[in-house]
């Protein structure tokens, strides 16, 4: 594996996007001749997870699920605009409780998937507004 990967470094990320977004997705290009010389990791919210039978673009009306078969960068409606695809050996995907709760992907199709920080950010939120509420009467 080439010094270059900053491994570490790549793995921190990782481990907060996961916390945040609850799943990342990494690219890994592989060279044929000295194997992975670097680690992209994909931004969640521009990131589609397809499973089998589901192609880019295309307008379900019932839940996604099933094993993920492809991954999707900046996925739109069928001939809108280019995207990237990338096939699953070709991404690490990492997921913590996706099966935990719903949400919409990019194109609005009912999809699996969670965040570990939604029900903590509503959490400070409120201890804030006590918080603020609770000085000002003083």
């Amino acid at each position: 594996m080439s010094p270059k990967i900053q491994l570490r470094n790549k793995a921190q990320n990782i481990a907060r996007c996961v916390v945040r977004d609850g799943t990342a997705v990494a690219y890994l290009p592989i060279n044929q001749k000295t194997g992975i010389e670097t680690i992209h990791i994909q931004p969640m919210q521009y990131t589609t997870l397809l499973p089998e039978g589901i192609t880019p673009g295309q307008k379900v009306k019932e839940l996604m699920k099933g094993d993920i078969e492809k991954a999707v960068l900046m996925e739109s409606e069928a001939g809108k605009n280019k995207h990237t695809t990338m096939d699953r050996d070709e991404f690490v995907l990492i997921r913590l409780f996706h099966e935990g709760d719903f949400t919409k992907d990019i194109l609005g199709r009912e999809t699996y998937g969670v965040s570990l920080l939604e029900p903590l950010t509503r959490t400070l939120k409120n201890h804030t507004d006590l918080t603020e509420g609770f000085s000002d009467n003083m």
